[in-house]
């Protein structure tokens, strides 16, 4: 396989190998959680979330085979352009008329096809702040005493500020996700950002400074809805006999599924939870894996994914 990744000129054989498995893997266990209840509701054996993702993955093979084909100097060029037109995204989704409320939710456009910005938000942060990053000058470590305040201003406040804004772009692209609301989307935004700006060379007292200013902000959004801290609260008490067919349904049937899986599982197929949890092929379909192939199956694809992130990290 390493012959035929090189034979391609592909930038690493390895991450292009791990990318494929898991995505493989993603699709075998998104088949196995869901085909029972297909055949079950008389629409097949393969269920619509498998077809679709299948379609999808085919969709980003489709576009990674143009993309890498792009040289990086172009994306350096329209980075802040593909940036600047998600944000003005997420703005007019609050906009009436051009922004669809769907249950109360403002996360879409109505353009005729309805489009979500906050999704192309995940890629566009990628690459802006990729960018920022690439292009920022290295700051120098003994900086000349100013003569002045002025000349400090100028010298020093003002450079810093400036290579602070990609950080405040995105914290405000965030908090307008979070306002959707949508925090599970916002918080993805925000760790992808802080992953970079740690990789990137960006100080550890910046580091620092940002993620308190983010976690502050963090908690801010959680307490402006009461019904987020409940959930929190309740998760703690899901075992209690008032929650544990209730709120705690789901969790507790996923550990309980994946506790009865052992060691190496109760045999491929055989999963009892996903015939009873609402969204086994998505948030659970870690549960389907724990069941059937126990905690050895599950640590090889955790493994597989682990090895994934260390290898981006390593580039």
């Amino acid at each position: 396989m390493r012959k035929f990744f090189a034979r391609r000129k592909l930038a690493d054989g390895l991450l292009y190998q791990l990318a494929i498995v898991s995505s493989v893997l993603g699709l075998l266990f998104i088949l196995d959680s869901g085909y029972a209840r297909s055949i079950h509701n008389q629409r097949g054996l393969f269920p619509k979330e498998f077809v679709n993702q299948l379609l999808f993955l085919a969709a980003g093979l489709a576009v990674f085979a143009i993309v890498r084909r792009i040289p990086i100097s172009s994306w350096l060029k329209t980075s802040k352009a593909l940036w600047f037109l998600t944000f003005v995204a997420l703005v007019m989704v609050m906009v009436p008329g051009i922004g669809y409320e769907m249950n109360g939710a403002h996360r879409w456009l109505n353009l005729g096809l309805k489009v979500q910005p906050a999704e192309f938000a995940k890629v566009a942060v990628i690459l802006y702040v990729a960018g920022a990053l690439a292009t920022r000058k290295a700051w120098p470590k003994v900086v000349p005493k100013p003569s002045s305040k002025a000349l400090y201003l100028d010298s020093v406040v003002i450079p810093k500020l400036k290579r602070f804004l990609p950080a405040v772009w995105v914290a405000i692209a965030a908090a307008l996700i979070a306002l959707e609301p949508d925090l599970g989307t916002a918080a993805v935004v925000g760790v992808v950002a802080w992953v970079l700006f740690a990789v990137g060379g960006v100080s550890w007292k910046s580091m620092v400074w940002g993620t308190a200013i983010a976690l502050v902000g963090c908690v801010g959004f959680l307490f402006a809805e009461p019904y987020r801290i409940e959930r929190i609260v309740n998760h703690f008490h899901r075992y209690d006999a008032r929650f544990i067919d209730d709120v705690g349904f789901q969790t507790v049937r996923s550990e309980l599924a994946m506790a009865s899986g052992g060691l190496f599982g109760v045999s491929p197929g055989a999963g009892a939870a996903k015939h009873v949890l609402p969204a086994a092929t998505t948030d659970f379909a870690s549960t389907t894996i724990g069941e059937e192939f126990g905690l050895a199956g599950w640590l090889v694809v955790a493994g597989v994914l682990a090895a994934l992130t260390w290898r981006l990290f390593w580039l």
